[in-house]
């Protein structure tokens, strides 16, 4: 019985002669090198927009609400926080803990007398 590892001879090949065998078959390709860069910076550019949009940070002063295809999910307070990236999920920044102040009849001590 033969070992299924081994092809028929009894000698392994080496990892740089699998390595040529790779490279042969991509060099088969239209474009050859040039293709595998190319799909390389794609991957590379869909990689970085997917973390990129994977989080978000919601100041002390709001609320986040979470909608996934336009459903609520949600709502995350202040602090870093991760979601789906854009297209499955997007968040709205409300500002919920902002305080409006209003002073009556207080001198700011700029105003001159009569």
């Amino acid at each position: 019985m033969t070992d299924l590892n081994h092809p028929p001879g009894g000698s392994t090949p080496t990892f740089d002669d699998l390595l040529k065998k790779n490279l042969k078959q991509f060099e088969k390709f239209k474009g050859g090198p040039v293709l595998i860069l190319v799909a390389g910076v794609v991957v590379v550019v869909v990689l970085v927009v997917v973390l990129w949009t994977a989080w978000f940070t919601v100041q002390p002063e709001e609320t986040a609400i979470v909608q996934r295809f336009g459903k609520v999910m949600r709502t995350a307070g202040p602090g870093l926080h991760f979601k789906f990236p854009y297209g499955i999920e997007k968040v709205r920044l409300l500002p919920t803990a902002r305080v409006l102040k209003e002073e009556f009849g207080v001198s700011d001590g700029f105003h001159r007398s009569r």
